[in-house]
């Protein structure tokens, strides 16, 4: 896998991102805050609780408490 950092969003997956978590999820602020941070040698993102596993089979690991985004759990997910 090779990971990439950006500045901003590539125009792709904003594409992606309006599709699913907007128009399908009915999220009304996705693009409020930027999903990958990167600190220091870390990634961060805020997973849905429902994905957690996914990203847990990709190395990621959870980090700190459930936190709600819209109703929705979230956790923070380190790699």
């Amino acid at each position: 896998m090779e990971i990439k950092l950006y500045s901003t969003l590539p125009s792709e997956a904003v594409k992606i991102r309006k599709l699913v978590f907007v128009e399908e999820q009915g999220f009304k602020n996705e693009f409020d805050e930027i999903v990958y941070q990167y600190k220091g040698e870390y990634i961060m993102l805020h997973a849905q609780i429902q994905a957690q596993q996914f990203y847990e089979k990709q190395g990621d690991l959870p980090y700190g408490e459930i936190e709600y985004e819209e109703n929705c759990p979230h956790i923070w997910m380190l790699k």
